[in-house]
Formats: C-alpha cells, structure tokens, sequence
C-alpha cells in the first residue's frame, strides 16, 4: 500500500520517532520534581550520589550523599538518584554509575540542587537534643538475626 500524498511514511515516522529517543538510555532518566514525587510514593532511592563539581559540593554540601568520581562502586538496592551542576552532568554520571553496578533504575535530578532541595529540604544543623522526625529502613533490612545497628537514645 502506498501512502497518499502529503502523509508520511512509515519510515519517516520511525526516524522521527528514534530522533525524539534521548540519546543516553541505559535505564538512566531525566526526571524533574513532579516524576519524583510520584516514584517516591512507590519507594524510596536507596542512594543520593552527588555529581557537582568539588566548588559547589564545599559551597552547599548535601549530606548523606555519595561522592561520585570515577570508578565510583555502588550496589543499588533500589533506585539511585543523581545530582549534578547540570542535566547533561547528572545524566553523564548516571550512565556510568549504571554501566557499573547495573543499576536499573537511575534517575538524574532536572534542575540539580534546587529541585532535590525543593524535594527533601536540607535537614536543621545538628544540635544537642535533635532527633530526625522520620528515617528510612531500606529493603532487604528486615530479616532475622542480630541486628546490625540499634537506635539508641542514651547519651552517655
């Protein structure tokens, strides 16, 4: 059957369809504010990575987080989350960290920092007498057998 006049084809559809595919794949993501509020009703991250330059880590440093550097190991035990000084950074660092540890779930940060802050702000400075109002236990923790860490409220 030949198309009519005027209407593509169905090879232009498929090179317009592979042009509009990101060209960095690998399970890595580009995911913005809204993406993440709704992946972290599902679960959360097991991991933050922190891909900004050496200047804006010492600038605003973001705590808990893994230091990305090449050669970097990981073992993801739920999706990984990837911040850069920008998009193109974030999801660099993503693909790689995913090509090593195969992680299957990557998602870059749209927006870097000020998006993951407007999504988890930055935690109150430490102080005598501060306890986090919530934690996260991940996966897998819950098993039987000597703990491996106690939550104890002694000071002593």
């Amino acid at each position: 059957m030949i198309a009519p006049a005027g209407t593509p084809g169905r090879a232009f559809l498929a090179t317009v369809a592979l042009l509009a595919t990101p060209a960095w794949g690998d399970g890595v993501v580009l995911y913005d504010k809204a993406d993440f509020e709704t992946a972290f009703k599902q679960s959360a991250p097991c991991c933050v990575v922190d891909a900004r330059s050496e200047a804006a880590r010492s600038a605003l440093p973001l705590a808990n987080a893994v230091i990305y550097r090449l050669g970097v190991r990981i073992t993801p035990t739920a999706a990984v989350v990837v911040i850069g000084d920008n998009d193109d950074q974030a999801m660099a660092a993503g693909k790689a960290l995913a090509a090593a540890s195969g992680a299957k779930d990557v998602y870059a940060v749209r927006g870097g920092l000020a998006t993951w802050h407007a999504l988890m702000p930055p935690a109150p400075e430490a102080s005598e007498g501060f306890m986090p109002s919530t934690f996260i236990i991940p996966k897998n923790t819950c098993e039987h057998g000597p703990p491996l860490q106690e939550l104890r409220f002694d000071r002593q």
